[in-house]
């Protein structure tokens, strides 16, 4: 008699990349006539997707996580300005996630941090690039992307050492990627909203 069967299954530790922050456009000469309306529409941060199954088979998978949504100005002539929202990380398989964005699809938008081993990555860091929004609102966390899970310390918003990805600060960050710990996996955090500012000459 032949000897038994033997199966190896290695299951994989890898974690999510980091969400990509908003895109950062700025538009010069939208023109209105004087007591017309404008409309503004601020975009949201994509939310995370939750833990799963894969295929009926038992364990833990992540799920890329949804992208933001749009802002733009609109005027009676039509959409005048529009960024788009960020590409939501990639959930770690046989290899750590993918930032969002890590492919340079969407333009002005800063890239996620891929994952790493060990943590999550960043969501895209837009601080210095907007001293508008910290200088009107005045606050540290404003363009922060998230901090990646297991990430106790770093230059992202809201570190601390558990698995879940950390939401970005106030305005236009990604989310920060989920990661294992202790054997479970962890979803990303939520990225930032979206901004509008508007500066006019009369």
């Amino acid at each position: 008699k032949g000897a038994n069967g033997y199966i190896y299954i290695e299951w994989s530790n890898a974690n999510g990349g980091g969400g990509a922050s908003g895109q950062i456009i700025k538009s010069n000469g939208i023109y209105v006539i004087p007591g017309s309306k404008i409309q503004v529409k601020v975009g949201k941060g994509g939310e995370a997707k939750a833990i799963t199954s894969k295929n009926g088979i038992e364990g833990q998978y992540g799920q890329q996580g949804n992208n933001g949504t749009e802002s733009y100005i609109t005027t009676s002539d039509g959409v005048k300005a529009l960024a788009k929202g960020g590409e939501g990380g990639y959930a770690g398989d046989s290899e750590q996630g993918h930032g969002g964005n890590y492919n340079d699809t969407i333009k002005e938008s800063i890239k996620g941090e891929n994952g790493k081993a060990g943590y999550g990555g960043m969501g895209g860091n837009i601080q210095n690039l907007v001293p508008v929004l910290e200088k009107l609102l005045e606050d540290k966390l404003i363009g922060l992307g998230g901090c990646g899970g297991n990430m106790p310390s770093g230059n992202c918003a809201n570190a601390d050492s558990t698995g879940v990805g950390k939401a970005a600060g106030q305005i236009g960050g990604g989310g920060g990627g989920g990661a294992v710990n202790n054997g479970s996996a962890y979803p990303g955090g939520k990225g930032g909203l979206g901004a509008v500012v508007i500066q006019w000459n009369r």
